[in-house]
């Protein structure tokens, strides 16, 4: 924890190939205590898959937080076993994975365990509190170049190479440095967002240098091309700005257009604010800021406004082009999603399945067949979180349990005679009766054949 005589300003980058503009204002809504004592120390923050996730600053449990946006209530608290909070800063999500930054260097300047922790989204209990078993989790060392492995101590606040803001797009992970030598730029890095494959730690990949006044405490993105920082000026009043980059191209956000500063208090309103995220679409959001006597932890919610005629086609609904699907052992079945409207601005969607070891899927809705069954693949939209399912329903495959010649009978069929076969069977049709005889060498009922027998039935 970083206690400063003032406070916060939020920056707001928007950039990418189309700009939402023009932005027109940064506004706060009526905050909301956070829990206390266990939130005084609110650092990061991030919403994904519909819950709003946070956690403490340096010292902390080893532990994140859901906490309800209208009351500031914890509603799931999940422990990350084996794992320290040295100083975790921030949060990020890609739709798929939880991102913990500890990255906080304030003290000397000279850590050498950099980390950010890693979690699968499916690794969390849907509700309850729950522990990440530490094989669970996965741990991305790195180092600033400039330093290099063994770093020079120096006092406290009194280095370029403290990082409380981080956020995800692309597969990289972008950090942004509390610059407390040079109180008005941050430095902008990336690494990737998977270990080293060595378990070594990456020399962090420097990109940009961004004129800020301010000190950067938080950051994230959303699927418009639109990222947000959030600092404050350690000076006077400690007021606290948006900056907004919109319509970057790849990975540079300078390429985009600058919207700075927009004020949005100073540390009399605003406390220490230290985390900022988008929320339910990427013209809302949220800012939490620690306990800072005599403002407590607060939720503040933010709303970006733009011009008339500017502003993002909001998603409305999502659906796929199939709601089921049959699919054998082994097998792959492409599922697509479809936005509405179709020119919605942001167009990311998340894949997920009920039941992976039925049936998995990719990040682009590629379905696998794993083992008989049924599980359910969920598209989720980013923007808004809406929702589509397509029941998937995994049978044997057709040679899983004969090889050679075999009947595969995939219409419904009734048998009332007498019916030999020489060669296995494999039914795959919704309905077989047999009230005659039926003798076969082999038999294979496929997970959704019903098959009804009054008659004799021999299988050799």
């Amino acid at each position: 924890m970083k206690k400063i005589v003032l406070f916060f300003l939020a920056t707001l980058f928007l950039s990418g190939a189309t700009v939402y503009s023009q932005v027109s204002g940064f506004g706060l809504s009526a905050a909301v205590p956070l829990a206390t004592p266990a939130l005084d120390e609110s650092s990061g923050l991030e919403y994904c898959r519909g819950k709003l996730w946070t956690h403490n600053d340096s010292g902390g449990e080893p532990e994140i937080y859901v906490i309800n946006p209208a009351t500031g209530a914890i509603t799931q608290t999940i422990t990350l076993q084996g794992i320290t909070n040295v100083d975790w800063e921030d949060l990020a999500s890609d739709g798929y994975y939880l991102y913990i930054a500890d990255t906080g260097n304030n003290v000397n300047g000279a850590r050498t365990d950099l980390a950010i922790y890693k979690i699968n989204l499916d690794d969390i209990p849907l509700t309850g509190d729950g522990t990440i078993p530490s094989d669970k989790i996965e741990t991305i060392r790195f180092y600033y170049p400039e330093q290099g492995e063994n770093p020079t101590a120096t006092s406290s606040n009194n280095t370029s190479f403290d990082c409380e803001a981080i956020l995800i797009f692309n597969d990289k992970i972008h950090l942004f440095t509390k610059d407390w030598v040079n109180k008005t730029k941050t430095t902008e890095y990336f690494v990737p967002n998977i270990p080293h494959p060595t378990g070594a730690k990456y020399s962090a990949t420097k990109l940009n240098e961004h004129s800020t006044n301010f000190l950067v405490t938080g950051a994230d993105y959303s699927g418009i091309n639109q990222v947000v920082l959030l600092g404050y000026q350690n000076s006077g009043f400690g007021s606290h700005y948006a900056r907004i980059y919109s319509g970057f191209q790849g990975d540079d956000i300078s390429t985009g257009t600058v919207y700075a500063p927009l004020s949005i208090g100073t540390v009399l309103s605003m406390g220490q604010a230290e985390a900022i995220c988008f929320g339910d679409n990427p013209l809302t959001g949220y800012i939490s800021n620690e306990q800072y006597s005599p403002i407590p932890a607060m939720l503040k919610p933010f709303t970006i406004s733009y011009g008339a005629g500017s502003e993002p086609v909001l998603v409305t609904g999502v659906s796929l082009n199939k709601s089921t699907a049959t699919i054998a052992v082994g097998s792959k079945e492409t599922l697509t999603a479809t936005l509405n409207p179709t020119d919605a601005a942001d167009k990311l969607v998340f894949w997920t399945s009920s039941n992976p070891a039925i049936a998995s899927v990719s990040h682009s809705g590629e379905v696998t067949a794993i083992a008989v069954g049924t599980a359910t693949i969920t598209a989720t939209t980013e923007d808004g979180s809406k929702t589509a399912d397509c029941e998937i329903t995994v049978i044997e495959s057709e040679s899983s349990l004969f090889s050679g010649p075999k009947v595969i009978v995939k219409g419904n069929m009734v048998n009332t005679g007498l019916m030999n076969s020489t060669i296995p069977m494999i039914l795959q049709a919704p309905v077989f009766n047999n009230s005659g005889t039926l003798n076969v060498k082999g038999l294979e009922v496929g997970a959704t054949t019903t098959l009804t027998n009054s008659g004799t039935l021999n299988v050799k």
